[in-house]
């Protein structure tokens, strides 16, 4: 394998790892912001529902509607009340966990969100607890939409640097071809100063073909003169 290629090869791996990483890193920041926004929204909506229904009479006619107009009204996937002993007293379900997001990425990266629970009051004793979950999938699909601009934005990242290195490689390497120049001219009998680059080892290369050519030119100056 060519030395380019060995070059392109260290290039491309490099950006690839630093893209994935960064990549990676963006998804999950995103991840943990959306848990703890759908967490907050959880707890949010537990207390002031809680709230709401601690100022209400306690028959379950009148309980039933508020969590129903809450249920409706909301973005939720589950909100419940069970009284002291846990039995359910009233429950909304949303059956419907719609997402465009790929079940792919749904299941690669799960968000994991805690419900909201609140304590309902009857006087100075509890009358029972409501926890409340909201919907995740508008979650999943902000989620995919940041991931796949990051993911864009890395592949446009990925070229210019891919472009960028290449220019650079082109014009480390320029000694190396200049010196491959020179050693088909002195084969020519064309004795060429080539010059010398910054780069410390193309440096001595270069030196020392200038020192070779300047020696072979005058060894053959010296064989025409005698001749």
């Amino acid at each position: 394998m060519s030395l380019i290629k060995q070059l392109w090869l260290a290039i491309i791996l490099i950006l690839a790892l630093a893209s994935s990483g960064s990549f990676i890193l963006s998804t999950l920041s995103g991840k943990q912001y959306l848990e703890k926004q759908l967490q907050m929204k959880n707890n949010d909506n537990a207390v002031t529902l809680a709230l709401s229904m601690t100022q209400l009479p306690k028959d379950p006619v009148t309980l039933d509607l508020l969590l129903s107009a809450q249920f409706d009204s909301g973005y939720y996937q589950h909100i419940a009340l069970t009284d002291t002993n846990g039995k359910v007293l009233s429950e909304r379900i949303n059956k419907s966990n719609k997402t465009y997001a790929p079940q792919w990425f749904v299941n690669a990266i799960p968000l994991q969100v805690d419900a909201g629970v609140a304590e309902i009051q009857e006087g100075w004793s509890q009358f029972g607890t409501l926890k409340v979950e909201s919907n995740t999938s508008f979650a999943y699909n902000k989620l995919w939409d940041a991931t796949i601009q990051i993911a864009l934005w890395v592949l446009l990242i990925g070229l210019i640097s891919c472009y960028l290195a290449g220019q650079l490689l082109k014009k480390i390497l320029k000694p190396l071809d200049e010196v491959v120049d020179q050693a088909k001219a002195i084969g020519d009998s064309k004795f060429i100063m080539i010059k010398v680059p910054k780069t410390k080892e193309f440096k001595a290369v270069v030196n020392a073909m200038n020192t070779l050519s300047n020696r072979v030119k005058k060894t053959v100056s010296e064989e025409s003169a005698r001749l």
